[in-house]
């Protein structure tokens, strides 16, 4: 939950970062080149910001409904489906489409997500410092430590407690 208007100038310079927005800083080039991905990150931030601060003041209300109504629209033409106060700062998302994850479940910070699917209703922990690679599924209750990797076209359907762990096609690789 991003309380301050210095822990939310933090989280947009830690996603920028990670999703390789180096180059296009500044309002006037990012008029010129947009990155979908990072209009839909800056956008999920600021409405986690403002959902936080309308509960404190009802002046903010109008800066909560202008953001959610373009979070709703930037999630639709991204195909994310990624609920707000989800994901830790730093989070990479490397493709546009397809990312499916519940309400319940919490993404550490610094993690790269592509394309994968955490969509039932039980709450998972997903660690710091985590790969998830294409079409991963998470079942159930599952717990990932910090520093895993886990490759494409995976079930994850126990959890995975020790910490730099390599996981594929359901079993574990290397720990």
């Amino acid at each position: 939950m991003i309380t301050s208007r210095k822990e939310l100038k933090f989280y947009l310079k830690a996603d920028e970062i990670m999703n390789e927005q180096v180059f296009p800083q500044g309002f006037i080039k990012r008029l010129l080149l947009p990155n979908p991905i990072q209009k839909f990150m800056r956008c999920m931030r600021k409405l986690e910001y403002y959902d936080y601060k309308r509960k404190l003041s009802p002046f903010y209300i109008p800066m909560f409904l202008w953001y959610k109504m373009r979070y709703n629209k930037l999630s639709i033409k991204n195909g994310f489906d990624i609920p707000i106060n989800s994901l830790g700062y730093g989070c990479r998302i490397g493709h546009r489409c397809g990312i499916i994850i519940s309400g319940s479940t919490k993404i550490g910070n610094y993690c790269c997500i592509y394309r994968c699917s955490c969509a039932d209703g039980n709450p998972k922990r997903i660690g710091n410092h985590v790969f998830i690679g294409t079409n991963v599924v998470i079942a159930k209750n599952v717990t990932i430590a910090d520093g895993c990797f886990i490759s494409a076209m995976s079930l994850v359907n126990k959890d995975v407690l020790s910490e730099n762990t390599v996981m594929g096609g359901g079993y574990l690789l290397a720990s």
